[in-house]
């Protein structure tokens, strides 16, 4: 969550927000119900990195508004620099003329209202963490509306990529590339997709779309009878999903045909989950490994144990595989 990326705050303050909408099949869409709880999350948030009253700043608050909380300042102009600064940061690109002005203008209302500058300085940050800007990918300068097709900026493309492959918000590099212009240029385009799907952080693509996709979001948390079911225990289940997991990141990281999903010679097993397969005498030990198939009935995605156990979760009924 953007939040989360930005400050650094225990995880645990979204936890409040309801599950999110699906649409299309995939859980990537916001209620009216998220929008509401978004503005006591970021007062949460605040509290959590702000230091209140005349307690000394926290060390996230000099680096945010240092030069603005040091005497002699002038609040406005400075205001302005630290809008500039952290929309950047916030919004994943820079903020428009007007945009600034907007929150600038929130921080002279919190003046004009009698705050301290710490105080403003809060209000402009919640103005800001509450934003469409903020919470959604926005176009870097305005858009024809009435086009039917609007190119992806290089701003928008490199927050499209990061949290896609690594659910977080564009690091420096891509941000740099997105300054440039250059990012959308396919070689760089290509290499920088390659760069992020080598780093561990690309695990983020099979949690946020490949399980959703095999419907296993749910496998760890639900109920299946123990009469019937006696071997899923947790460390059963945490196999399982590893094993759709790797499957599905071998296939992407080596750029296989999706052919392979369907049909494969081979999958990723321990001692545990290789038991349910009859391979027990093949693979010895806890860690997963790359284990060859024999049988050419047994390969692909649809004939795991993890994707079976989802179709149980998801029908009630479960499939001879």
């Amino acid at each position: 969550h953007p939040l989360l990326d930005l400050f650094g705050v225990d995880p645990k303050i979204v936890d409040a927000l309801p599950d999110e909408v699906s649409g299309e099949g995939y859980l990537n869409s916001l209620s009216p119900l998220h929008l509401e709880q978004y503005l006591s999350i970021a007062d949460e948030v605040l509290d959590q990195v702000l230091a209140s009253g005349d307690s000394p700043p926290t060390e996230l608050q000099r680096q945010l508004f240092g030069e603005l909380l040091a005497s002699g300042a002038d609040p406005l102009s400075t205001a302005r620099k630290v809008a500039e600064s952290l929309a950047k940061k916030a919004y994943r690109r820079p903020a428009s003329d007007a945009e600034v002005q907007v929150l600038v203008e929130v921080f002279d209302f919190g003046r004009r209202s009698e705050l301290t500058n710490r105080e403003s300085l809060r209000l402009m940050l919640k103005a800001m963490l509450v934003s469409p800007q903020f919470l959604f990918i926005t176009p870097a300068e305005e858009v024809d509306a009435e086009a039917e097709i609007v190119p992806l900026d290089d701003y928008q493309l490199a927050s499209r990529l990061s949290y896609l492959l690594w659910a977080t918000m564009p690091d420096d590099e891509l941000m740099s590339l997105a300054d440039a212009g250059t990012l959308h240029e396919p070689p760089i385009l290509k290499a920088q997709v390659k760069r992020m799907l080598e780093d561990p952080r690309s695990r983020a693509l099979f949690d946020g779309f490949g399980a959703q996709w095999l419907e296993l979001q749910d496998l760890k948390s639900k109920s299946f009878d123990p009469a019937r079911f006696p071997e899923m225990t947790a460390e059963m289940r945490s196999s399982m999903y590893d094993e759709v997991r790797l499957f599905f990141e071998s296939i992407v990281r080596e750029n296989l045909s999706v052919a392979r999903f369907i049909d494969s010679d081979y999958t990723f097993l321990n001692e545990n989950l290789a038991t349910i397969y009859g391979l027990e005498e093949a693979v010895v030990g806890s860690e997963m490994r790359k284990v060859a198939l024999i049988d050419a009935t047994r390969g692909g995605s649809v004939r795991m144990a993890g994707v079976a156990g989802a179709l149980y979760v998801a029908t009630g009924s479960i499939a001879d595989t």
